[in-house]
């Protein structure tokens, strides 16, 4: 072999290593777009189901339950709705009371006063105080059994578990003691509970006690001149 054959050899072989650097790097390239166009992919579907997740979620609006009864005094017809929405161990909800009592007194049948649960996280009693209080409403006793816990709300709002309480309550109230516990472990008062949750958070409650004069809202255990004032307005709108 010659000396012009030698070189003609190098110059291939390095042609060669050029041509394979070359196919290598493309190679990795058209990988890396392929594992893009995945990623890329995944992520889109992601984006979608959760842009669809938060649109059905936004939509969502309370299923009434059948029925949906809440406790009231009042006229059920009546044109101004005063709907409470209370916590059995918060203490503004207790300090309330004297007002909501005032102002069921002065309006009587001219109004529909309302009571609906909304038991906050930070109160570990208050959510099974409200399913006792619905399991009260079954026997028609739910404003003694309302008016009993908040007026032993020290009694019962710190106990590990307050079931017995209540039950004792029940019985003192002249409830039927083992209808009540059937209730009381049961779902539906559950149900309500959880209905009346959902049903304040729609209306952008975030605080209790939380009241609607008809869609008026009051914050707060407000003075009964506050609560007056947004009822006779609705009064006159009805006249």
């Amino acid at each position: 072999m010659d000396e012009q054959e030698q070189q003609l050899t190098k110059k291939q072989r390095k042609e060669l290593r050029r041509q394979e650097r070359h196919d290598e790097a493309s190679r990795g390239k058209t990988k890396r777009k392929f594992t893009t166009l995945i990623i890329v992919s995944v992520v889109g579907i992601g984006v979608i189901v959760g842009i669809w997740a938060l649109a059905k979620s936004a939509g969502t609006t309370p299923t009434a339950l059948t029925p949906d009864n809440d406790p009231f005094v009042g006229s059920a017809d009546a044109k101004v709705v005063v709907t409470e929405y209370s916590d059995f161990q918060c203490p503004a909800c207790q300090s309330a009371q004297p007002i909501v009592k005032q102002v069921i007194e002065k309006y009587g049948d001219r109004i529909k006063f309302v009571y609906n649960n909304f038991p906050l996280p930070m109160h570990a009693n208050a959510d099974e105080a409200a399913r006792a209080a619905e399991c009260a409403f079954d026997q028609n006793k739910f404003w003694e059994f309302h008016d009993k816990l908040f007026g032993s709300q020290s009694d019962w709002e710190d106990l590990s578990n307050p079931a017995d309480k209540f039950s004792e309550y029940a019985g003192a109230l002249g409830l039927d003691t083992a209808a009540y516990a059937v209730c009381y472990d049961g779902s539906d008062a559950k149900d309500r509970v959880n209905y009346d949750t959902r049903e304040a958070q729609a209306r952008k409650v975030n605080s209790t006690p939380t009241f609607f004069v008809n869609d008026q809202k009051i914050v707060g255990a407000q003075p009964l001149e506050q609560f007056s004032e947004a009822i006779d307005a609705e009064l006159a709108k009805s006249q």
